[in-house]
């Protein structure tokens, strides 16, 4: 956004830089899908994104986790986790900031 002048207002070019850092990087619950039902006791979920030095993730809004990687896409062991459905987010961050967070993603675990 520019004055009438022609002069940048204060702060726009800052805002404008972490827009674009936003813009380039992605993260993904990749599996389980959208309202997945699970009938295993333990789960490998699958994240994909963008470069990072790393991917952590919350299900059900709990404290984060970090996610290890492998063949490319960032990897959570889940285990012992209750019946139910549960939420996923992951969250993607850089020199300890984070960058961009994952749309929630919804399973469900039911025993067979």
């Amino acid at each position: 956004m520019l004055k009438k002048s022609g002069v940048k207002k204060k702060g726009v070019k800052e805002k404008s830089v972490k827009e674009n850092i936003r813009k380039k990087h992605y993260v993904i619950v990749d599996f389980p899908d959208d309202n997945e039902i699970i009938y295993h006791s333990d789960y490998a979920i699958k994240i994909g994104a963008s470069e990072a030095d790393c991917v952590e993730i919350s299900i059900d809004g709990g404290k984060w986790s970090l996610c290890r990687m492998s063949e490319g896409y960032w990897w959570f062991d889940w285990v012992n986790y209750p019946e139910g459905i549960h939420k996923i987010e992951a969250r993607l961050r850089i020199k300890n900031r984070t960058v961009k967070n994952s749309i929630v993603r919804k399973c469900r675990y039911q025993l067979v």
